[in-house]
C-alpha cells in the first residue's frame, strides 16, 4: 500500500512537472513566434526580471501568510494567464502575461520545494532509526523530486522542436 506522503509527493511532482513543461516550452518559443517588434525577447526579459524580484520579495511573504499549497495554486494561475496571453499576442497582452508568468514561476518553484520538505520532515517516525534519519529521508525525496522535475526541460524542448520543425514538409 502506498503511504500517504508518497501519494501526495507523486501528485505534487507530476502536476508540477506538467505545468513547468508547458511553461518552459512556451518560453522556448517566445522569441521564435513573436518576432515582430522584438515582442518575444522583451517578454522574456520581463519574465526573468520580474521573476527575480518576485522570488526575493513577494514569494517569502506569500509562503508565510498563505502556506505552500495556496502559493502553488496562485502560481498555477500565473502560468494560465501567460498561456492565455499568447493566444492574442501584442504588447497589451504579452507584457502583463509575462509578469503573471514570472509570478507563476517564482511561486511554484519555491512553494513546491517547501511542500515536499513539509511532507517528509514532519512525518511521524515509525521507529527510533527513522527519527534519526528523517533529514536523510527528506534529502532522498528532494533528489527524486528534482530528478523528475528537471525532465520538464527535455519535454519542453521536444515540444518546441515539434512546433518549429516537426510539422514542416520535407521536400527532396
Amino acid at each position: 500500500m502506498v503511504q500517504r506522503e508518497t501519494k501526495y509527493f507523486l501528485i505534487a511532482v507530476i502536476g508540477t512537472t506538467i505545468n513547468i513543461t508547458a511553461y518552459v516550452g512556451l518560453l522556448d518559443l517566445q522569441s521564435s513566434i513573436h518576432i515582430s517588434h522584438n515582442l518575444g525577447t522583451t517578454s522574456l526579459s520581463i519574465t526573468f526580471g520580474c521573476g527575480l524580484l518576485l522570488s526575493l520579495f513577494v514569494t517569502p511573504l506569500l509562503l508565510c501568510n498563505l502556506g505552500a499549497k495556496w502559493t502553488l495554486i496562485l502560481g498555477e494561475f500565473g502560468f494560465s494567464v501567460l498561456t492565455l496571453a499568447n493566444f492574442y499576442p501584442g504588447y497589451v497582452t504579452i507584457i502583463p502575461g509575462s509578469i503573471a508568468g514570472s509570478m507563476g514561476e517564482s511561486f511554484v518553484w519555491t512553494a513546491s520545494q517547501v511542500y515536499v520538505a513539509n511532507l517528509f520532515l514532519h512525518r511521524p517516525a515509525d521507529n527510533e532509526h527513522d527519527a534519526d534519519s528523517n533529514g536523510e529521508i527528506t534529502d532522498l525525496w528532494f533528489g527524486r523530486f528534482f530528478g523528475i522535475l528537471k525532465t520538464c526541460v527535455i519535454w519542453a524542448n521536444l515540444i518546441s522542436y515539434g512546433v518549429l520543425y516537426g510539422f514542416k514538409s520535407s521536400s527532396i
